[in-house]
């Protein structure tokens, strides 16, 4: 999936950034939505879509090496102000660099989850890596199926 803007057209404010991250979202799911010809999904499942795609597009701004510090403090302080998102002051990137994460869990439908853990170095806000698990409910607790690590740059 391609990002629907630029790192240089995000607003300074999280805020805002995240506004319009999240609107362009809603506009790519329903696009999606409609070019798979899927015509039953619920609200629910709809903003499970959207929250996916949000993460994901702040992930791909966070990796990318061209993004300022500037950008990179935005896309950090847009991601601790979304409702799936703990900010986790102490985290080990996969190299063994200290930072600070932001942690983050997606429902999926049929009783998955997602959880990801976006670590970015203290003050710069410079992208070191993430953690991320997949699992799914079982008798009402969560188990991990599959564990992925990414270094950032």
């Amino acid at each position: 999936m391609g990002l629907p803007f630029q790192a240089a057209d995000l607003p300074a404010d999280p805020d805002r950034a995240l506004a319009e991250i999240r609107q362009a979202a809603e506009e790519f799911v329903r696009s999606d939505q409609r070019r798979r010809g899927e015509t039953n999904l619920s609200r629910n499942e709809v903003d499970m879509r959207v929250q996916k795609v949000v993460a994901s597009s702040l992930l791909g701004l966070a990796q990318n090496p061209l993004t300022s510090s500037r950008t990179r403090a935005t896309v950090f302080g847009a991601l601790s102000r979304m409702p799936t998102v703990t900010v986790v002051p102490n985290l080990t990137d996969p190299a063994g660099r200290q930072g600070v994460g932001a942690s983050l869990k997606l429902d999926a439908p049929g009783g998955g989850w997602e959880r990801g853990e976006l670590i970015f170095e203290p003050g710069t806000y410079r992208f070191l890596g993430y953690r991320s698990w997949i699992g799914r409910q079982a008798g009402g607790t969560g188990q991990g199926d599959a564990g992925r690590e990414h270094g950032g740059g």
